[in-house]
């Protein structure tokens, strides 16, 4: 009868350690590791952190992992002894000793406190880069053909200056031009017309009967220059250059993808007294403008055209035919 007693209360208490072991066990999936990592320096195969849980190093490389062993259930093993004893200390709680001294309400005496300097004023430098025309990359096309987006448009024309000129004074700060004023080379002479400045000069104009263009210069003044301006033949004579209608001759200047660039080649060109024109093709849907000088019919005139635009700073530029 004792036996089966002792036999029964072994079976008691083996069932209720399965289930604590089993209510306590933790589950691979909520794993977080080791309660605390081995000191430096562990080289053991397996370790049991302070909880009693079992890990197995593993890891290569250098780096270090430490995976839970578990059971059949894949719950984590436990219930061994730490492989390292944690020494636990308890500090004696003291409770602090509060002792409370009445403070008066006094204010220290300040004289002749420095009053604190006043704050810079912060300047702020807005530093702006030059803008240029945009190059189209290859395979790409200019969404508009209508010089809208042109950086150029806005720039003063002779036009505007002209008028400009007419209402405001040159002084700074500008002033609006009397009309009535009696200052100006206008009002002192009747006969002079705008834009001259000089009785001679407009009289050499006007009898020169087309064979002078205006040229506005920066500072609002103008100078005469020969509409077809005579290019040395290299003999120490000069030769006129003007076009031909009938003539197949030509000297391809430059070509441009922007058509305000064209137009200041252009008129620098003419400046010199060429004939100059401007073509438009079209290649894989873009548009470039072709400056052009000519077309002469005499091969020397051609010659002395080439030379003449070169000389102008345009190296690149040949003979071509219509």
């Amino acid at each position: 009868m004792k036996i089966l007693v002792l036999m029964v209360r072994s079976l008691t208490f083996v069932a209720a350690l399965s289930l604590s072991n089993s209510l306590a066990a933790e589950s691979l999936a909520n794993s977080t590791g080791p309660a605390e990592l081995p000191p430096v320096g562990f080289t053991g195969a397996q370790y049991v952190d302070s909880k009693g849980c079992v890990y197995i190093r593993a890891g290569q490389g250098g780096t270090v992992q430490w995976i839970p062993r578990v059971n059949r259930m894949r719950q984590v093993i436990c219930g061994f002894a730490p492989s390292f004893k944690s020494a636990v200390s308890q500090k004696a709680q003291v409770n602090p000793l509060s002792i409370q001294t009445p403070v008066e309400n006094w204010q220290p005496e300040l004289d002749n406190v420095a009053a604190a300097p006043e704050a810079m004023e912060t300047t702020i430098v807005t530093v702006r880069g030059t803008i240029g025309p945009t190059e189209v990359p290859d395979g790409y096309r200019s969404a508009w053909e209508d010089d809208r987006l042109n950086i150029y448009s806005g720039l003063q024309t002779a036009e505007g200056l002209r008028d400009a000129d007419q209402r405001w004074s040159q002084d700074v700060p500008s002033q609006i031009i009397n009309q009535n004023e009696k200052a100006k080379p206008h009002a002192q002479h009747g006969q002079l017309v705008y834009p001259f400045t000089d009785i001679e000069q407009q009289k050499m104009f006007l009898e020169a009967q087309g064979d002078y263009v205006l040229e506005p210069k920066d500072d609002g003044t103008i100078r005469l220059v020969p509409r077809n301006a005579a290019v040395s033949d290299g003999s120490g004579g000069q030769t006129a250059l003007q076009p031909t209608e009938g003539g197949n001759l030509l000297v391809q200047v430059a070509t441009f993808g922007v058509g305000s660039n064209a137009a200041k080649t252009k008129a620098r060109l003419v400046a010199l007294g060429l004939p100059v024109q401007v073509r438009r093709i079209t290649r894989a849907d873009k548009t470039y403008h072709v400056v052009l000088t000519g077309p002469f019919e005499d091969p020397r005139k051609v010659k002395l055209a080439l030379a003449a635009v070169r000389k102008a700073g345009f190296g690149d530029a040949f003979m071509a035919r219509r």
